[in-house]
């Protein structure tokens, strides 16, 4: 039986990939594993201790009908520009299974950059034991994400030039905060968010016209994602980019779900069982007694 290291490394990458020898197409894996095929048609971009992400520039042509990429971000040279997060372990997979579940949830604001494709939406074959000796292929109840797919847009390093985009879409914070007595303590009006002073003012904002009801409606759903386990200290310059002339959130895959496996209070495992069936548990993990 394969181990679930091994399922990773054969999971077929997106179907929309860059044509090359090393990326499995049409459920063929590759041998080479899937990091190594990204580094041959693409750029690494980042990389941590559960995820590596890589930009790929993919043809129009890969993605199939013109509505499958219309609107998403174009090279000079008129490709599709992506970029690819692949799990390395089980913890990047629960990372990335939050991400899609976020984005499920809440994909009905703008300010979350789009998940174009994801494993989650692909079968795979896994291998098992029939009769104990003899090996057989199935296809496994459900894919767990071992990629997601996103187009690729740059980080907005600046403070000025982020609170620019900021104040537009949700509102001068700082500003509004002041007029209904507050100190807020900050200085740009998008850290009003992550300084403790936002949630305080919440609901005088939601009675005035401090701003408007567009801005009101995402900074609600802010704080929905913020009640539901989003910590809000994410909510900084490096997470966000410009995406269609609006702020988005990069990387909203790490909540209080996941916010464990990096802390060592939990463990992520994942495994195929005998049936071929794909596990992914998260445990809690006893705190260590001291002597």
């Amino acid at each position: 039986m394969k181990t679930f290291k091994q399922y990773l490394n054969e999971m077929p990458l997106p179907l929309n990939m860059p044509d090359d020898s090393l990326v499995p197409k049409q459920g063929k894996y590759t041998k080479a594993g899937p990091e190594k095929a990204l580094g041959t048609v693409g750029t690494k971009v980042g990389k941590g201790s559960s995820r590596v992400a890589y930009r790929v520039h993919v043809e129009k042509e890969q993605f199939g009908p013109e509505e499958n990429y219309a609107g998403l971000p174009e090279t000079p040279q008129g490709k599709i520009d992506t970029v690819i997060k692949l799990a390395l372990n089980a913890k990047g997979v629960a990372q990335n299974e939050q991400e899609i579940s976020t984005y499920n949830d809440y994909d009905h604001y703008d300010f979350l950059l789009p998940i174009i494709d994801s494993s989650k939406l692909h079968k795979v074959n896994v291998i098992i034991k029939n009769g104990g000796s003899y090996e057989d292929k199935k296809q496994a109840d459900e894919s767990y994400s071992n990629w997601v797919q996103m187009p690729y847009v740059e980080v907005l390093k600046s403070p000025e030039k982020f609170d620019q985009y900021f104040v537009k879409y949700f509102g001068d914070l700082k500003n509004a905060i002041k007029s209904v007595g507050i100190n807020p303590f900050a200085r740009y009006s998008f850290e009003c968010l992550y300084r403790g002073n936002f949630e305080k003012a919440f609901s005088k904002l939601s009675e005035g016209e401090y701003i408007n009801e567009d801005q009101m409606e995402r900074l609600n759903g802010l704080m929905e994602m913020y009640y539901n386990g989003f910590s809000l200290n994410d909510l900084q310059p490096r997470n966000w980019g410009i995406y269609k002339n609006r702020p988005v959130i990069l990387d909203y895959g790490f909540d209080s779900s996941t916010v464990g496996l990096y802390s060592g209070a939990q463990k992520a495992e994942a495994f195929v069982d005998y049936k071929g069936n794909i596990e992914l548990k998260i445990r809690d993990v006893p705190p260590r007694r001291g002597w």
